[in-house]
């Protein structure tokens, strides 16, 4: 499956079309960002166009400043003419700040990303429309995300983690006190797209935090346990926000 997507953006944008390309990236999905594709002494237009020619999806990012863009009018008219000659391009309207759309987009659904709380959500929306192995995001009430973290054990009083102590106490205290996330999911009578989704709902209101311990078996395999825990972990046991959703995503394919 071709899942090739050109980023189409203005440099005023390209902070957070950095943060885009490196998350489509970490997915699998082949992303086109000019700075990473463009060289000292290149022709700009020739890879441009290059890029645009070997890419299925044009993700168009919308902001003031994008939609005034000579240059990315210039891409627009080139795969909106490959769309019609061709029809193997599909344009991506990916609303980033408020703007006034265009005409020719204004018919096609964008996917918003204006509220920074919801980039999850939204990137789980281009994911899927980008290749439907990845689930869909689900929609959680907050009487479902109160249900499934009255399912998550409430940790008593933990000296270790308020007097810091050792990590090993701490690590020892957090395994003691949380759910393995295998365990969640068989208690919780979602399909797993939702269970995630809730997880990733109430890390963000920073009511739970995924613990992966990792450790070696006797015969020297590695193991990783991911558990859930009620409340913040000791800074020394977090693992990286990327880390958690690349094991949510390969979870959720599963």
């Amino acid at each position: 499956m071709d899942t090739s997507i050109f980023l189409s953006h203005n440099k005023e944008d390209k902070e957070f079309v950095r943060r885009l390309a490196q998350d489509l990236r970490r997915a699998g999905i082949t992303a086109w960002l000019d700075e990473a594709e463009i060289k000292p002494a290149d022709s700009i237009i020739d890879k441009i166009e290059e890029g645009l020619k070997d890419s299925k999806y044009l993700a168009v990012i919308l902001s003031p400043a994008s939609v005034n863009s000579s240059w990315v009018k210039r891409e627009l008219r080139t795969i909106l003419h490959q769309q019609i000659t061709l029809n193997n391009k599909i344009v991506i309207p990916l609303l980033y700040k408020h703007c006034e759309i265009p005409q020719f987009l204004i018919d096609i659904l964008y996917i918003d990303f204006t509220d920074t709380n919801n980039y999850s959500f939204a990137m789980r929306q281009l994911l899927h429309l980008l290749d439907p192995s990845f689930s869909s995001p689900q929609f959680v009430s907050g009487r479902e995300l109160q249900e499934l973290l009255d399912k998550i054990p409430n940790p008593v009083n933990n000296k270790s983690i308020l007097q810091s102590k050792t990590d090993q106490d701490d690590i020892d205290f957090v395994s003691s006190h949380s759910i393995d996330l295998s365990e969640l999911e068989a208690k919780t009578p979602w399909e797993r797209p939702k269970i995630y989704t809730a997880l990733r709902e109430l890390i963000k209101q920073h009511k739970v935090e995924i613990f992966l311990f990792k450790g070696i078996l006797d015969g020297g395999q590695k193991f990783m346990l991911p558990l859930v825990y009620k409340g913040l972990l000791p800074p020394q046991l977090r693992s990286p926000d990327d880390e958690v959703e690349n094991l949510f995503m390969h979870l959720e394919r599963q």
